[in-house]
């Protein structure tokens, strides 16, 4: 039975919603787990670099770069590719990955502010530890982009392997 239109689209927003989280926080995921900037052909500003969209006016999870359109789903090929379990995942995975976004935008502009050695210290090492469970979460759902059937490229197969560490 393949889901209702509804139930699909909402899947569509977050599988988008995800991948700009990762684009939105790519750069400094990449310098906490390597010590430095990304390289610039792997970030999603880049030239060439993908990124993933959900596209509701096309009803569709669209990839793209700078030049245009590269490749999209539509969500009735994602209703196809993707199974109930798959979508009841998904969802699941959006709560917990909203939480830790949520922590993180909240904690991370006080880091600039922090005099404090000692608690600066700590702070880091939360940010970090709230960063290293969202990038697993997000790293999850970009097993369900590719299921779909969008293909990752640059960067998002970059903070997948840096999310494995």
């Amino acid at each position: 039975m393949i889901p209702p239109i509804a139930e699909i689209a909402a899947v569509a927003g977050i599988l988008g919603n995800a991948a700009n989280i990762i684009d939105k926080i790519y750069g400094r995921f990449f310098e906490r787990k390597e010590g430095k900037p990304p390289p610039a052909g792997l970030s999603p500003d880049a030239e060439y670099s993908t990124v993933i969209r959900d596209a509701p006016g096309q009803k569709a999870l669209v990839s793209k770069n700078k030049q245009g359109q590269v490749d999209k789903v539509t969500y009735e090929e994602l209703a196809q590719r993707l199974t109930p379990e798959d979508m009841r995942f998904i969802k699941t995975h959006e709560k917990t990955m909203t939480s830790y976004y949520e922590q993180w935008e909240a904690a991370y502009p006080t880091l600039a502010l922090e005099d404090d050695p000692i608690r600066r210290k700590r702070l880091e090492q939360r940010l970090d530890q709230v960063l290293d469970a969202l990038a697993k979460e997000l790293a999850a759902i970009l097993g369900f982009i590719e299921k779909a059937g969008l293909q990752l490229d640059d960067h998002y197969y970059a903070f997948r392997s840096l999310a494995g560490q």
